[in-house]
């Protein structure tokens, strides 16, 4: 078992819908740090995917969620577009 990095987002299993506080990757440093999704978002660059992944701890199920920066990074720009 190596090191990782820790998500500290509330994510929800899309299986069961059960709310989890714990996810992790080795896609980044694995320097046992603690991220937010929206730090990853303005740390990693467009073109990057990084793989966040858990078991849920009520159905068992794995969850493997890719977070395409490309995508993340247009969504968090357009949201920050005033509408008129």
């Amino acid at each position: 078992m190596g090191m990782y990095d820790q998500i500290k987002d509330t994510l929800f299993c899309p299986f069961c819908g059960e709310k989890s506080n714990y996810f992790q990757t080795k896609d980044m440093a694995s320097m046992l740090d603690c991220w937010t999704i929206n730090e990853i978002i303005e740390f990693y660059k467009k073109g990057e995917i990084i793989e966040i992944y858990n078991e849920c701890e009520k159905c068992k199920k794995w969850i493997s969620i890719n977070l395409d920066i490309t995508r993340l990074k247009s969504t968090v720009s357009e949201s920050k577009v005033k509408r008129k």
